[in-house]
């Protein structure tokens, strides 16, 4: 739903050529409305139970697979200082930083003369908006890696390779 309501509201701010019939930013903003409602109770929810470890990670948000389409969609049409704040209560230990980071990358194809393969990738840009990247790069750079897994220390070089503006491997 938030995804098919954010495509219909950025097409209609960009005046796109679509014809949308009985369908205007005046009528869409309601429905916009409606769904940052619920994504601030979820998200109220998801912090409330914070502490409660059988409770906060099976939040609402936080751990949904499209956990990149809700933020942005919260990014573009709501309060941005309160999704900063969700984002960052809710990566408050390596553990959920680590499943955060994961959720939020993207899936790259890639290629070259000796064949293709998919890699995951995070995007800068989208990172400043819920971190500032010098602190995110220092809390990620004093992680010990000797007590992370495979797929935390992929995480965790994953990230840093994008704060470091080279987010393919070579």
């Amino acid at each position: 739903m938030i995804h098919f309501i954010g495509h219909l509201a950025e097409s209609l701010n960009k005046n796109n050529q679509y014809e949308f019939k009985n369908l205007s930013k005046e009528n869409l903003k309601p429905i916009v409305d409606n769904l940052i409602s619920q994504i601030y109770e979820l998200a109220n929810n998801d912090m409330g139970n914070i502490d409660d470890k059988t409770k906060a990670f099976n939040g609402h948000i936080i751990n949904n697979p499209r956990l990149k389409n809700i933020l942005w969609f919260w990014y573009k049409n709501g309060d941005i200082e309160q999704l900063k704040s969700y984002v960052q209560t809710m990566t408050n230990t390596n553990e959920k930083l680590f499943i955060f980071l994961d959720l939020v990358s993207s899936i790259s194809y890639i290629s070259d003369g000796n064949g293709s393969w998919e890699e995951k990738r995070l995007n800068k840009n989208d990172l400043e908006i819920y971190f500032s990247i010098e602190s995110l790069k220092e809390k990620l750079e004093s992680i010990e890696p000797t007590f992370l897994s495979t797929k935390e220390l992929e995480i965790k070089e994953r990230a840093i390779r994008c704060l470091n503006n080279q987010n393919f491997r070579d």
